[in-house]
């Protein structure tokens, strides 16, 4: 896992298990590092390791990224 804080959008991502078993790095959009910090985030709040549950809009081209609504 990886969490990028960069302008415009920060973006975060995790090695999700494929049908195949093997992992799949999905790429999960966020606002930016302001807006971030705004609600309450930190750079320290996903340490490498992490187990997150992301709800959010998957791409319309098949991809493996979305933008995430909320994650715990």
């Amino acid at each position: 896992m990886k969490m990028l804080w960069s302008n415009p959008h920060g973006h975060l991502y995790i090695d999700v298990p494929g049908p195949d078993g093997k992992p799949v790095t999905w790429e999960i959009e966020f606002g930016g590092p302001s807006a971030l910090y705004r609600r309450g985030w930190r750079k320290t709040d996903l340490p490498v390791g992490t187990e997150v549950t992301v709800q959010g809009f998957l791409a319309k081209d098949g991809t493996p990224t979305a933008n995430a609504n909320t994650v715990k």
